[in-house]
């Protein structure tokens, strides 16, 4: 980035910034505060409080969260179980990502299954949580019903769903 220094009246040397390129502010974060384009990824193990985090966090219900990305929801949930079957996980990461809310069970922690299927379905679940976190504008892992964020920071409420 070049800068010009100029002096001010003071003759005290003010920094100006290069607008050849634009900031991160103008080209990341302003048309997430002006679209209200974010989505919020929750991932975490089995039954470690995940959705009822997100029930409390945003005054969310039951009725609210679906395993179908096209269900016209603002959460999707379970979105590990569509990963074995994408044939293009970026495809389904791109799609998902359109919503407010995405869940993920993680699924690697435990043993390793001996069916090369099974392994290839825990794979590409893992794969699509890192792309997933990738193009959330948050992301929170929940243990044991504790929220922790690993990325950005909790939004006071999310935007409607398919808005966008």
């Amino acid at each position: 980035m070049t800068a010009a220094y100029l002096a001010d009246h003071d003759s005290i040397p003010v920094k100006v910034r290069d607008v050849s390129r634009p900031s991160i502010f103008m080209t990341e974060i302003l048309p997430t505060l002006i679209l209200g384009v974010f989505m919020v990824f929750i991932t975490g193990p089995l039954y470690a409080g995940k959705q009822t985090f997100a029930m409390a966090q945003w005054g969310l219900a039951a009725q609210d969260f679906s395993a179908d990305p096209a269900a016209p929801c603002p959460a999707v949930r379970d979105v590990q179980e569509l990963a074995a079957c994408a044939p293009d996980l970026e495809a389904l990461a791109d799609r998902l990502s359109r919503k407010a809310l995405v869940l993920a069970t993680e699924l690697g922690g435990g043993v390793v299954p001996m069916d090369p299927a099974q392994r290839a379905a825990r794979e590409a679940a893992g794969r699509l949580a890192c792309l997933l976190a990738a193009r959330a504008e948050t992301v929170v892992q929940v243990w044991c019903g504790l929220p922790l964020v690993l990325k950005g920071t909790l939004p006071l409420r999310l935007p409607e769903a398919e808005q966008r």
